[in-house]
Order: structure tokens, then sequence, then C-alpha cells
């Protein structure tokens, strides 16, 4: 929607959902995000915002290497 708005957007990793799957048979870890749309222009303010509320939340900022992203 943001391209068709001339928008700007941000996505970020907010977690992850447990699920058992039927390839691996075992416990996987499907990662959920959340995009959040602003006008042309806050680019730094939008991301910053975003950081804002995910510490605030007490989500962790920053992405790990491995099997998980925290």
């Amino acid at each position: 929607m943001s391209p068709m708005m001339r928008a700007l957007e941000v996505t970020a990793p907010v977690g992850n959902i447990a699920y058992d799957s039927i390839v691996t048979q075992r416990e996987e870890r499907f990662p959920v995000a959340v995009s959040v749309i602003g006008p042309p222009g806050i680019d730094l303010i939008l991301v910053d915002l975003v950081e804002k509320g995910m510490k605030g939340a007490g989500l962790a900022t920053e992405v790990k290497t491995g099997s998980s992203m925290y």
C-alpha cells in the first residue's frame, strides 16, 4: 500500500510464534513483524518512533544471527 501512496513504510520484527512443522517434525518459530506507514519526509522520525516503541514495550531492537532472531 505504501508505494501506491508514495508513503514511507518501516517494518520491524516484534517476535515469533512457535508451531509444529510437518516438514521437519519439530517445533519451529515463525517470525511476526509490524509495519508502520507515514507521510514522505519523516523517515528518521518514523524509525525513531518505532525504536522507542519497541524499547518501551521491552522488545529487542537488535537482531542476531542464528536460528533465533533474538
